[in-house]
């Protein structure tokens, strides 16, 4: 679950960051090189792409032993904030986003491993 605990205003967005990672095989033969891990991010729904999330990088390879950044963003579009009934009352903004794991270090056979991330936000009912 990625959340931004502080309100955003309709001028302001937040970020937040989730490193993939591929772990490195230990009891691999010498020289023998683990294969690269890969992740997989279902498309934003249209909905969330109205409401303001972004995603910076939507899949790629992934080293035995590192970690790849990816960024989700959120800017309140007009549509959430026409959503805003009363000032001073804020709005919470929420979405789900596939993430497929595949390769790496994993058990021969497996189809990889599926994480379902919740992206939540809340919008500040201030009026400025």
């Amino acid at each position: 679950q990625l959340a931004c605990p502080l309100a955003v205003t309709h001028c302001e967005s937040v970020s937040r960051i989730v490193e993939v990672g591929s772990a490195v095989l230990t009891k691999a033969a010498p020289g023998a090189k683990a294969p690269n891990g890969e992740f997989v991010l279902d498309a934003l729904d249209v909905e969330a792409a109205k409401s303001g999330f972004a995603v910076d990088l939507s899949k790629g390879p992934v080293e035995p032993g590192s970690l790849k950044p990816v960024t989700f963003k959120f800017s309140p579009a007009a549509e959430v904030l026409t959503r805003l009934p009363v000032a001073g009352v804020d709005v919470s903004v929420e979405t789900a986003v596939n993430c497929t794991l595949k390769g790496g270090a994993q058990p021969p056979g497996s189809e990889g491993l599926k994480i379902k991330l919740i992206l939540r936000a809340k919008v500040s009912g201030k009026r400025l």
